[in-house]
């Protein structure tokens, strides 16, 4: 650890190849701690920032600008556990393409085949494809903003609390997939991208369905434990509860519960628990993400461990939607670029190769693929704003990351 540009603290993490040696200019990494500082002190758009990089399969950068989450005078760590929100869809994406290659379901199943809660019309017609690339005609989430269009009054989960009460209080059967239905589409399926993250909360009574298995248990068992990716979970084990880098006063009286063994547990909770958070739910390291990322680079398989196959990565990572419309974010693309369940879009601000994949996620974070490069990457920079969302921290950092590739 030490301290540099203007006395912020910067922690070097574990490496395992010089940067020269992957084919990086390694002066460039004064510039990467340099944009994470310019974010922290000049811009205050983050509260800190934890990032790893590999090339050629090795770490050859890691670090952490910044303080910890709880102690100012206290240098953040590199291996800090945190949310890695959104970036989950991208783990699920990928439990959901080996289901599809043991043969239990294709891109193209009906969801209804599966979870009978979908057989009304015009529920019968969404299909697994079109809830891992957001075009299955759900409503999106409040944070897309979408132009021109009104929220629904109570939504999935204000209809899933509803009946969590009727549940407790009347003794009514449990089932979330019904209760949230009654909401309906908003869109004919198949007609608009529309970023819908409870869409994989459906994902996830769907690989709970097939399997038998609760999709939390079943990604951790079939994604993380094969990696060694022993820092990433769903649910915070108590010895490991301190790690987590609590961002925001929630996160903290979680943490602090957690630790002092408090129970959180309410009939209501006890119900929530049964939902799968397959679309934000995962906690993570910048090292475990970079293997994951490495996993996908190296088509489904990575340090001798086959997690899923090669065809399987390759349908994910390819663009997979023509000529569809989106209108998230107050925007108005008429051919939106999306693979499965992993984003595409090569944004004109970002200098990365075509080709590159990524996920984002709120809170916030990213991992980026770059095949051509053979380049992954991974940062957690919580922000001071959580309703915000600054380009600077996600097209910005790639832009000085990718910049000393040789």
């Amino acid at each position: 650890m030490m301290k540099g540009m203007d006395n912020m603290f910067i922690t070097l993490g574990k490496t395992e190849v010089k940067p020269e040696e992957v084919g990086y200019d390694s002066s460039r990494i004064d510039a990467v701690h340099e944009h994470f500082r310019w974010l922290i002190e000049d811009k205050k758009l983050i509260q800190s920032a934890a990032y790893c990089v590999s090339r050629k399969g090795k770490i050859f950068m890691s670090g952490a600008v910044g303080a910890s989450s709880s102690n100012t005078e206290v240098p953040r760590k590199p291996d800090d556990i945190c949310t890695v929100a959104s970036t989950t869809k991208m783990i699920t994406a990928t439990a959901i393409m080996k289901l599809v290659e043991d043969g239990l379901l294709r891109l193209d199943t009906q969801v209804c085949t599966i979870l009978p809660q979908f057989s009304k019309e015009p529920l019968n017609q969404v299909t697994v494809f079109q809830l891992l690339t957001h075009t299955s005609g759900l409503y999106p989430d409040d944070s897309a903003d979408w132009s021109g269009l009104s929220q629904p009054e109570i939504g999935y989960w204000g209809y899933i609390e509803k009946h969590i009460d009727d549940v407790v209080e009347n003794g009514v059967e449990f089932d979330w997939v019904s209760a949230s239905m009654k909401q309906g589409l908003r869109k004919k399926p198949g007609s608009e991208w529309a970023y819908c993250s409870f869409g994989f909360s459906i994902l996830g009574a769907i690989i709970e369905k097939l399997t038998g298995v609760f999709a939390h248990d079943y990604i951790e068992k079939e994604l993380f434990a094969p990696l060694e990716m022993d820092d990433s979970f769903f649910t915070i084990p108590k010895e490991k509860a301190a790690r987590i880098y609590s961002y925001s006063d929630w996160m903290k009286n979680r943490v602090n519960k957690i630790l002092n063994d408090e129970s959180n547990d309410s009939p209501h909770d006890n119900y929530y628990s049964q939902i799968p958070k397959c679309g934000g739910g995962v906690f993570s390291t910048v090292y475990d993400m970079v293997r994951f990322g490495n996993m996908l680079l190296y088509k489904g398989s990575f340090d001798g461990q086959r997690v899923v196959g090669k065809k399987a990565i390759e349908r994910m990572t390819k663009r997979s939607l023509f000529n569809m419309p989106c209108y998230c974010w107050n925007g108005n693309d008429p051919d939106f670029i999306y693979g499965v369940g992993c984003d595409m879009k090569g944004q004109t601000s970002m200098i990365h190769s075509e080709g590159t994949f990524f996920h984002e996620g709120a809170g916030a974070c990213g991992t980026f693929i770059d095949p051509k490069e053979e380049l992954v990457a991974s940062w957690f920079v919580p922000l001071f704003d959580q309703s915000g969302w600054p380009n600077e921290a996600m097209a910005g950092t790639v832009n000085v990351v990718w910049s000393g590739l040789i």
